[in-house]
Parts: C-alpha cells; sequence; structure tokens
C-alpha cells in the first residue's frame, strides 16, 4: 500500500518535470523565456531535472541526501515565481494599476505547482524514513515561540497599514500598488490582507482555530479540518518570503554595487521601502512558524481533550 501511494505522488512529479522542463527548453530556444527570474530558461530547465532526480531517489530510497536535495529543489521552486504576488493582485484587483498577463501567470503557477509536487514527495519520504521510529507526541497548546510568531504578524501587520496610511496620497518611488481610482478596490483589498494578517495567525494559535467556536452554525464543537489553515498559512508564507525577501535582497545588492543595476534608484527605492519590506518579511516568516506550532497541536494523536485543553 506504502508503495502504491509513493507511485501516485511520484508519477505527477514525473509528468510536471517533463512538461514543464519541454516548456523552459523550447523558451531557450524560441523567446525570452517565461519570467521567472533567475530561474528562467536554462536554470529552470535544471531546476526541472533536480526535481525529478530528487522524487526518483526518494522513491527508491528516502536518503538524507534524496530529502535534502528534494527540500533545496522545493525552495528555489517556491522562490523562483516571487512575482505571483503581483499577478494575483493584477488579476483580482484591476484598480491596482498592476498589468497582468496570462502566459507569465500560467508560467509562475506551473513552477508553483512542481514545488509543491515535489514538497509532498519530499514528506513523504521523510515520514518513510521515520517509520521505524517512536510515533510523534501532540503538544497540548502551542509553544511559546508559536505564540510569539503570531502576535509578531498581528504587529507586522499593524505597522505595514501604518506605513500604506502615510503614503496613502504620494507613495514613494518603488511603491507599485495603488487605488487613488478604485477605493473600493482598495477597501477590498483589505479583506484578504486582514485574513492573512491577524485572523489566520490567531487562529494558529487560539483553540478556536482547532475547534469550531459555539456561535458557528452546524460545526460548532467540531474539529477544524488541518488543511483549512495549514493551507492558506503555508501558500501565503511562502508568497511574501518569495517576493518580498528576495526583492529587499536584490535592492539592496543593487544599491550597494554588488550586482549589476542602477545602484542610485535602487538605493532611493529601499529608502522608500524598506521598513514595509521588512514587516513582509517578518509577516512570513511569523506565519510560517506559527504554521509549525500547529502542526505540532494538531497532528495525528492528538485526542479532542488534548486540543480543548488549550
Amino acid at each position: 500500500m506504502t508503495r502504491f501511494r509513493d507511485i501516485r505522488i511520484l508519477v505527477p512529479l514525473l509528468a510536471w518535470a517533463l512538461a514543464y522542463g519541454s516548456v523552459q527548453i523550447w523558451s531557450v530556444v524560441n523567446g525570452p523565456g517565461t519570467a521567472l527570474g533567475a530561474f528562467t530558461g536554462a536554470p529552470a530547465t535544471a531546476l526541472c531535472a533536480a526535481a525529478a532526480v530528487a522524487g526518483l531517489w526518494q522513491h527508491r530510497s528516502p536518503t538524507p541526501a534524496s530529502i535534502t536535495l528534494g527540500a533545496t529543489a522545493t525552495v528555489l521552486l517556491a522562490v523562483a515565481p516571487y512575482r505571483l504576488v503581483l499577478d494575483l493582485f493584477g488579476l483580482v484587483y484591476s484598480g491596482s494599476g498592476i498589468a497582468f498577463s496570462a502566459a507569465p501567470f500560467a508560467s509562475r503557477v506551473g513552477c508553483l505547482t512542481g514545488a509543491a509536487l515535489l514538497a509532498v514527495s519530499t514528506v513523504a519520504a521523510v515520514r518513510r524514513r521515520s517509520s521505524g521510529a517512536a510515533p510523534a507526541v501532540a503538544l497540548e497548546r502551542p509553544p511559546r515561540w508559536a505564540w510569539a510568531s503570531a502576535y509578531l504578524v498581528v504587529a507586522a501587520f499593524a505597522v505595514r497599514m501604518v506605513w500604506q496610511a502615510g503614503f496613502e496620497s504620494s507613495p514613494p518611488s518603488g511603491s507599485s500598488i495603488t487605488f487613488a481610482d478604485a477605493p473600493l478596490t482598495g477597501a477590498l483589498t483589505m479583506l484578504p490582507f486582514a485574513a492573512a494578517g491577524l485572523l489566520l495567525p490567531l487562529a494558529l494559535v487560539h483553540s478556536w482555530g482547532r475547534v469550531f467556536p459555539r456561535w458557528v452554525p452546524v460545526a460548532a464543537g467540531r474539529r477544524v479540518p488541518r488543511p483549512l489553515l495549514l493551507a492558506p498559512a503555508a501558500l501565503a508564507s511562502v508568497l511574501i518570503l518569495a517576493y518580498f525577501a528576495s526583492g529587499t535582497v536584490a535592492l539592496a545588492a543593487t544599491a550597494l554595487r554588488l550586482v549589476p543595476g542602477d545602484a542610485a534608484e535602487a538605493a532611493r527605492i529601499l529608502a522608500g521601502t524598506w521598513l514595509a519590506d521588512l514587516a513582509y518579511v517578518a509577516w512570513g516568516t511569523g506565519l510560517a512558524a506559527a504554521a509549525v506550532g500547529y502542526h505540532r497541536v494538531t497532528r495525528e494523536g492528538a485526542t479532542p481533550r488534548t486540543i480543548m485543553s488549550s
């Protein structure tokens, strides 16, 4: 049964590597690439090959080396389509002033899909390797660092909102997201922002994120499905860190003349956005840590009583 389940994990990963790698090879031969930043064309093709090798290796023997290769390739595949954040804004909020292009968006979604498939394969390999170890014990309540991480996200969200309010009338150079001509769109944008910056991190550490409260119709008193919180937390943290951490590092490197580029322009943009960028980095990091704490509390072996006690 385990081998069959591993095959069901491996086949989609190999199919993705073949299809997406072929697209990348085509882009190298016939076009300028598919807008994946540093991993466009040949580097992206190499990542596809690494993902396929890691998946096959993990299927045959889940060694530390195969797991390390899989984890490394997963991170690179997740970081490569960092501009997906702007694509989503441009797609959902037409008044944001961000142009949306279908081809780059599809390429970035495809890249992120590969990261997800390889992550599943790597996690399965870790589980196979640790299958003979003592069973994991669920914590009774989130550890202190998970609480601190969740409230770090809330603080980062507050800093980001204060920064936005301060530059609402005249955003600094480099701040491309504006809603001056579409205030309703701007207001609607705050809904997912508030969910990711307030509701989600708090749900990851409070008991109402593990057991539905009394006031929730039908589901009151039932356990909250783990993917309902873990999936958006993982996706949000990856997208936030991939875009803002990589963007901040790239601007800093350009401003310090460590890489080619307009150092003066990079320094000017960084001077106007550094506080918001650092808030986003703290946001993504804190959300990821809080999600790990939530996973440790709700992993298999936790009983309803254990969950309710927190």
